[in-house]
């Protein structure tokens, strides 16, 4: 069944989904954001799903499966990635690479310098699109007709770059990065030039410890993305301890010169899980409150993950 997409709704999901690329609500010290998370809780295994928008027609959907090794002996930490995530007509599998070293400054002060080589592969598939001028508002048998859009392909290979700095200590993190510096050419049209945009990142936050049960704390952190003009903040609150990991974040558009109506709110996130000898298991739920609330769905994201014994820092 073919997707019908009204400019309208399309355009306030723009405002939602504007970097035009995956998304977690659920991305603590995450390789997701930057490669220079790679190790940083120890060797680890993740994987994620995530479904955006479910009562939206077309799909909107993200899997993540992430291993990440840290080899203290060499202060550094090696990581692959895959991320497969649909748009609508439009599938990205994106395979990464990920590196960092760990530099020990003082007794609680490191700095982690990461890079990550990324080879994506987009499909878009056409049949499930209907142009603009395949639409008849009449009666007409010969409807609908083929599109005269020029597609000069419908598959491409990305090769891109990215990097980042973190530095951290025992009760805090900071950390900076950019992505998309080969700024691949996006559009399937032919005549039309449509490149990546750099992606900058920068996040933080502080962890508040228990004196009475060390492993329990509260960590508020913040996010910022800004990607082609569009700016994006979360603010989260995660409380854990050995068992329990639960918490609440705000999600944000900033003023931007792309969509300068859309500002302020985006969603509000609630995450709750379980923690068991390494084993982390997490549900968030983005409840929508901008103008798409109620007609989206919100978005359901399930997190596992896997954390051999936690390497001590370098």
């Amino acid at each position: 069944m073919k997707t019908h997409i009204s400019l309208i709704i399309l355009f306030m999901l723009i405002s939602s989904v504007a970097f035009s690329q995956y998304q977690f609500s659920d991305q603590h010290n995450s390789t997701v954001l930057m490669p220079s998370f790679t190790g940083y809780e120890g060797t680890k295994f993740t994987t994620k799903y995530r479904d955006q928008y479910p009562s939206v027609p077309g799909s909107f959907t993200t899997i993540q499966a992430t291993a990440e090794y840290k080899h203290v002996n060499y202060n550094s930490s090696f990581g692959i990635q895959y991320l497969r995530y649909s748009e609508m007509a439009l599938y990205t599998n994106e395979f990464q690479l990920l590196y960092s070293y760990n530099i020990k400054l003082t007794d609680n002060f490191y700095i982690r310098p990461g890079a990550q080589f990324n080879v994506s592969y987009l499909s878009l598939h056409t049949e499930d699109l209907l142009w603009g001028d395949q639409i008849h508002t009449g009666f007409d048998p010969g409807y609908p007709r083929p599109t005269i859009q020029n597609i000069k392909f419908n598959r491409a290979i990305h090769f891109n770059f990215g990097a980042s700095i973190l530095t951290y200590g025992d009760n805090f993190w900071f950390a900076l990065g950019t992505n998309h510096f080969l700024a691949p050419q996006l559009s399937f049209l032919d005549g039309t030039i449509s490149r990546s945009p750099i992606e900058f990142i920068a996040n933080g936050g502080y962890v508040f410890r228990s004196k009475k049960n060390p492993l329990s704390a509260m960590t508020l952190g913040l996010l910022y993305k800004n990607y082609g003009g569009f700016d994006q903040f979360t603010i989260s609150g995660l409380w854990n301890n050995e068992f329990i990991v639960g918490g609440l974040a705000f999600r944000g558009m900033s003023i931007s010169k792309a969509v300068k109506p859309f500002v302020n709110g985006e969603a509000i996130i609630a995450t709750f899980g379980f923690k068991f000898v390494g084993l982390t298991i997490k549900y968030s739920y983005d409840f929508v409150i901008s103008g798409l609330i109620g007609s989206t769905g919100g978005a359901h994201e399930i997190t596992l993950s896997y954390n051999l014994k936690r390497a001590s820092k370098e």
